[in-house]
């Protein structure tokens, strides 16, 4: 296992909740990475966030400011995209 997602798309959600899950991931002997999917309060706390995509076609200028924005916010850790659509018309 390289990572563990603890949530996914409970969006600018409980960090109490997060905490709950990561003392279970770690009872449960799981070391890896622990991971959210877009939860901006959960930056530079026990989990690393991540950041969930739908960009307009051809518009990656947002792709990139999300990405610039994560790594901004969380110099110490990877950046990682949970989920990445295609683009939207």
């Amino acid at each position: 296992m390289v990572a563990l997602q603890l949530e996914n798309e409970y969006f600018w959600g409980d960090i109490p909740l997060h905490i709950e899950l990561a003392k279970i991931a770690r009872q449960l002997g799981i070391t890896v990475d622990l991971y959210t999917n877009a939860n901006r309060f959960a930056r530079n706390t026990y989990f690393i966030d991540s950041v969930d995509l739908y960009p307009e076609s051809w518009r990656l200028d947002q792709v990139v400011w999300a990405l610039k924005d994560l790594q901004a916010t969380q110099p110490m850790t990877r950046v990682k995209i949970m989920e990445y659509e295609g683009g939207c018309l």
